[in-house]
C-alpha cells in the first residue's frame, strides 16, 4: 500500500513518514490542549482542594516584617507631601493618614532590621517584575510586595496571595510546567512542576479542525509535597483510583473528582524512587473503561513499587495489600512490570526478576538474573568533574518481554530487547543519542530525544525500522516537545463520514460585488460561500457504543507528548476509515479500499446486521468514483450497498431537477458527507460527463459518426443507471416498516414522479401505466400529468 501522507496533511496533521516502507505513516498527531494556564488560584472551575496527605510540609520563607505583621506597603497613587511613593509600614501609614504629624518609633535593631527586610524585599520585586511583559512592571521608582502584586494582576490575599510566593529553595517564583498527564475519556489529569494536580474536561479531537479541543478547567489539587513537580500518574478507572507519585510520596486519590483516598484505608508510600504496574492485568481488566461488568473490581490492580533499599509488590483494590516484598542492594531507578517478572535497573546493574522463584526461595539468589550493568558516573579528564549518566531506562515491549537501554561513551545508545529468561530473539534497536523519554505503544517503540525529535520505530520489523519521525525542525522548534505519557485511554474523532448540509450565503457574496451563479459543482463541493452543519453526535460515549466496529470514525489513543511548558499532544493512529478515503478520493483506488472495508467488517467480533455509517459512505464513495469513470455496473452496485439518498443521485440530472421543481430539497440541504458531496461533485452533471466521455473513450482516431453513436449509448446508460437505482430505493421504502425507513419520508413522492418521465422518455409503457395505477403509487399528479401532456401521453394523465 502506497502512503497516503499527502491526504493526512489535508486534514491538518503534522506527521511525517520518513521510513522507507509503502504502507501509510504509523501515527497522525493532534493537539489536545496549548496554553495551558496552570497558576494556583483558587475558585477555578468552580472548585479548589488541598489534600492533607503530607502534613510535614515546610511553610514559605517570611521576612521579619512579615512574621511581626509589619509586612511594608506602598502607597499608589497617594500624594504624601514630599515622599509621593514612600515605602511604609502599616503603623507608619496608620498613624500618619489620621495625623500627618505622628511618628511611630521602633528600637534601633528592630529599625535596622526592617531596613534589610525592605532592601531584600524590593530586590525580589524587582526580579521578578523583570520577567513580566514590558506591559505588567511596575514603573521605576516603585517597589514593595502591594506594588509587584498590583503589577501583576494578583489581587487575592490572605492564603491567595501566600499560594503565590517563592516556593522553598528558589531564587525566584518558575513559571508552572507540565510534568506528566493521565488521561480518562473526557476527563484530563495534568501533573504540574509545583506539586498540582489540575482537572481537565476536554472535548472530543477532530483530526479535520485545527488548534485544540474545547476544555474547561474542573479543579486544581495541591499535593502538599513542599511544591515538588508530579513525576507520574497511573489511573485505574475500573476502581476509581489514581496513584500519584510526587517528592518520593506515592499518594491516591479518588476518580473523577480528586477526592484524596483517606490515609486509613490507603496510607501513602513514602521513600519511593519509582513504581509501575503489571501491564498484563491492567491493560485487560483495570485500565479497561468499558468493562464496567467484569471482575476487575475484585481482582484489583498490581503495583510495582521501588523503595529505597526494595520492591514491592502490591494489590490496589478497595485497598492496598502487599503481596510481596524483595529486598535489593542498591537504589532502583527504573521498573516496569509484566506478569510475574519485573524488569528493572538499579544503580549497578539491569536485572529481571521472577517472582515465583523468588517467593519459592526467599533469602537466596534464585529469581534474580543479572543482564549487565548500567552505565556509571565518569570523569572529565580536562575537568575532573564528574559527570552523571543518564537515567537507565527500561519498559514492556510485548509479552514477558522487555528492552532497556545502554550506552558507553559518545556511541549511538542501543535499545536491547530481551525475554524473560534474558534471551535477545528480536533485533536491537539504534537510536542516534539517549533518549530523553521513551514508550511502547504496540508494535511500535516511540522516543523523545533531547533536541525535540520523536522517532517511532517498528519492532515487527528484523532490523528494526525508524517508520516515521514526527515534528519537523520547524515544528521542534515551536512545540519543544520533551515528554511522552502512556495515558489510561481517550478518543479522537474523524468527521469523514459525518453528514452535513450546507447554508447558502449568496447574500453575502452579492454584497461583497460577486452575484456570479453558482454551479452545480459548486453546490457539491464545500466552498466558501457556504456554511457548514455538520450532523450527528462526536461525544465519546458514540465510540463507546461503537468500540467493537473494526471500521469506525474513532480513535482510540493511550499516548500524549508533552510539547513546550503548557502544551499536550496525543498520537493515534489514522482509523481505517481515513485510510479507505484516502484511496478512494485521493487516489481512485477503488477496489483497494472496498477490499480495506469488507475486511475490517469480517474482522468485527460484534458484527451489526445495519450497515454501520462509516462502511456505507465508503460505498457510496466507491460508487461515484466508478460513475465518474463511466463504470456504471459498478457505480449502481456500490450505490445500493452503500445506499445512496436517491435525491442526491436526481441532482445530477439537470433535466430531473427541473422537472421536479420545489418537490426536490435543494442539494445543500439533504445530508450528506463532506467528501461524498465533493465526489458527487466530480460528477456534476451526468449527462454531460456522458457527452465528454465519449470523446475520451473513442479517442482522435474514430470518426464523428461513431463518437455520436457512442455520446448516445453513454447517454441512455447514465438514465438507466438512474432508473434502476429509484426502482431498488422504491423498492426498498415500500419493504420497511415506518420507523425503519432506508431514507428520508419524502423520498418516495420524489422517486415515484422522476421514474413517470423516466419511464415515459424511454416508452416503458407497462411500467409507467403499473406506477401510476398502483395503490401505493406517491406520484404528485400535477407534475406529472404536465409533463405527459406535453410529451403525448395522454392516456396516462
Amino acid at each position: 500500500m502506497e502512503k497516503s501522507q499527502s491526504h493526512q496533511q489535508g486534514r491538518g496533521n503534522e506527521a511525517r513518514d520518513v521510513g522507507k516502507q509503502q504502507t501509510p505513516a504509523p501515527y497522525i498527531i493532534k493537539a489536545v490542549a496549548s496554553g495551558l494556564q496552570l497558576e494556583d488560584r483558587a475558585g477555578v472551575g468552580g472548585s479548589s482542594s488541598s489534600s492533607n496527605t503530607a502534613k510535614d510540609t515546610k511553610p514559605r520563607r517570611q521576612s521579619l516584617s512579615q512574621r511581626l505583621g509589619l509586612q511594608s506597603l506602598k502607597i499608589i497613587g497617594k500624594d504624601t507631601g514630599g515622599d509621593k511613593g514612600k515605602t511604609t509600614s502599616p503603623v507608619e501609614y496608620a498613624t500618619t493618614s489620621s495625623s500627618p504629624q505622628s511618628t511611630v518609633s521602633l528600637g534601633e535593631a528592630e529599625e535596622k532590621e526592617e531596613v534589610r527586610a525592605n532592601k531584600e524585599e524590593k530586590d525580589d520585586v524587582q526580579r521578578q517584575a523583570s520577567s513580566l511583559p514590558k506591559e505588567h512592571r511596575v514603573a521605576e521608582g516603585g517597589g514593595g510586595g502591594a506594588a509587584a502584586a498590583a503589577a501583576a494582576g494578583d489581587n487575592d490575599s490572605g492564603d491567595d496571595s501566600q499560594r503565590q510566593q517563592k516556593r522553598p529553595g528558589s531564587a525566584k517564583q518558575r513559571a508552572v510546567k507540565v510534568e506528566c498527564v493521565e488521561m480518562v475519556g473526557e476527563d484530563m489529569y495534568i501533573g504540574t512542576s509545583d506539586g498540582r494536580i489540575v482537572h481537565y474536561t476536554v472535548a472530543t479531537a477532530e483530526l479535520e479542525t485545527d488548534g485544540a479541543p474545547e476544555r474547561f478547567e474542573v479543579s486544581s489539587v495541591d499535593l502538599n509535597l513542599g511544591g515538588k513537580k508530579v513525576e507520574q500518574m497511573i489511573a485505574f478507572p475500573a476502581l476509581s483510583k489514581l496513584v500519584v507519585l510526587c517528592g518520593s510520596t506515592v499518594v491516591f486519590y479518588r476518580l473523577p473528582d480528586l477526592r484524596p483516598v483517606p490515609a486509613n484505608v490507603i496510607p501513602a508510600i513514602k521513600g519511593v524512587s519509582c513504581i509501575a504496574y503489571d501491564e498484563r492485568i491492567n491493560n485487560s481488566n483495570s485500565n479497561n473503561n468499558n468493562n464496567s461488568n467484569s471482575n476487575s473490581n475484585t481482582r484489583g490492580a498490581i503495583l510495582c513499587v521501588a523503595r529505597m533499599r526494595g520492591v514491592y509488590i502490591y494489590r490496589l483494590t478497595g485497598e492496598l495489600r502487599l503481596e510481596q516484598e524483595i529486598p535489593m542492594e542498591h537504589s532502583v531507578a527504573s521498573i516496569c512490570q509484566y506478569g510475574g517478572y519485573v524488569c528493572l535497573a538499579d544503580t549497578e546493574m539491569y536485572r529481571i526478576l521472577d517472582l515465583a522463584k523468588i517467593r519459592a526461595s526467599p533469602g537466596s539468589d534464585s529469581g534474580h538474573l543479572v543482564l549487565m550493568p548500567t552505565q556509571q558516573p565518569t570523569t572529565d579528564p580536562h575537568t575532573g568533574r564528574i559527570i552523571r549518566p543518564p537515567r537507565p531506562r527500561t519498559l514492556v515491549v510485548g509479552p514477558n518481554e522487555f528492552m532497556f537501554l545502554t550506552s558507553s561513551g559518545d556511541r549511538d545508545t542501543l535499545g536491547v530487547i530481551v525475554t524473560a529468561m534474558g534471551e535477545a530473539l528480536r533485533g536491537t534497536l539504534q537510536f542516534s543519542s539517549y533518549p530523553k523519554s521513551i514508550t511502547y505503544d504496540e508494535p511500535y517503540v516511540i522516543a523523545v530525544f533531547g533536541g525535540g525529535q520523536i522517532e517511532v520505530f517498528d519492532t515487527r520489523m528484523p532490523d528494526q525500522t525508524l517508520v516515521q519521525t514526527l515534528f519537523d525542525e520547524e515544528d521542534v522548534a515551536a512545540a519543544r516537545p520533551r515528554r511522552i505519557c502512556t495515558v489510561s485511554g481517550f478518543y479522537l474523532s474523524t468527521n469523514v463520514s459525518r453528514p452535513e448540509v450546507l447554508e447558502d450565503a449568496r447574500d453575502e457574496r452579492e454584497e461583497a460585488g460577486e452575484a456570479a451563479p453558482i454551479s452545480a459543482a459548486d453546490v457539491f463541493g464545500s466552498q466558501k460561500h457556504w456554511r457548514r452543519e455538520i450532523l450527528g453526535d462526536n461525544n465519546p460515549q458514540a465510540a463507546e457504543n461503537r468500540a467493537g466496529r473494526a471500521l469506525s470514525r474513532f480513535a482510540s489513543s493511550r499516548i500524549v507528548v508533552v510539547a513546550q511548558d503548557t502544551a499536550v499532544y496525543a498520537l493515534a493512529h489514522p482509523p481505517q476509515l481515513v485510510r479507505a478515503d484516502a484511496l478512494l478520493l485521493d487516489e481512485g483506488r477503488v477496489e483497494e479500499a472496498v477490499d480495506m472495508v469488507e475486511r475490517a467488517m469480517a474482522a468485527d467480533p460484534d458484527p451489526d446486521p445495519n450497515l454501520s455509517d462509516e462502511a456505507a459512505y465508503c460505498f457510496q464513495v466507491a460508487g461515484a468514483v466508478c460513475f465518474r469513470n463511466l463504470l456504471l455496473d459498478d457505480a449502481l452496485r456500490y450505490f445500493k450497498r452503500g445506499s445512496l439518498d436517491p435525491r442526491a443521485l436526481i441532482h445530477l440530472f439537470p433535466d430531473l431537477v427541473s422537472y421536479l421543481g420545489t418537490l426536490l430539497v435543494p442539494l445543500s440541504r439533504i445530508p450528506l458527507a463532506g467528501g461524498l458531496r465533493r465526489a458527487l461533485g466530480d460528477i456534476g452533471d451526468a449527462p454531460q460527463l456522458a457527452h465528454t466521455g465519449a470523446a475520451i473513450i473513442a479517442g482522435s482516431d474514430n470518426e464523428d459518426a461513431a463518437i455520436d453513436r457512442l455520446r448516445e449509448t453513454l447517454a441512455a446508460d447514465v438514465l438507466e443507471l438512474a432508473q434502476r437505482y429509484l426502482e431498488h430505493c422504491r423498492a426498498q421504502m415500500l419493504g420497511s416498516s415506518e420507523h425503519q425507513m432506508p431514507f428520508a419520508p419524502d423520498s418516495l413522492p420524489v422517486i415515484d414522479t422522476a421514474l413517470v418521465r423516466l419511464y415515459a422518455e424511454n416508452e416503458q409503457d407497462a411500467k409507467l401505466r403499473a406506477l401510476v395505477e398502483a395503490t401505493d403509487s406517491a406520484v404528485v399528479s400535477d407534475l406529472a400529468c404536465k409533463f405527459l401532456m406535453d410529451t403525448g401521453h395522454y392516456y396516462h394523465c
